[in-house]
């Protein structure tokens, strides 16, 4: 509604790789923000070779 994306929790709390690895995204989306100092993150790609990640930058900057 009006544009706006809102996301509130995870079907579940790990990632599985199609290599079969687990992966948790809170400790990727945290150590995104805390990299490139991003102000949102998100991982997902369950089932992928390598999970994605949609990150929203802090005003300025570029990932």
């Amino acid at each position: 509604a009006g544009g706006f994306l809102s996301v509130s929790g995870r079907a579940k709390n790990l990632l599985i790789t199609s290599f079969g690895r687990n992966i948790s995204p809170e400790w990727l989306e945290s150590e995104l923000i805390q990299a490139i100092g991003a102000r949102q993150a998100v991982v997902f790609g369950d089932g992928d070779p390598r999970p994605s990640a949609l990150v929203v930058v802090q005003d300025g900057r570029s990932p």
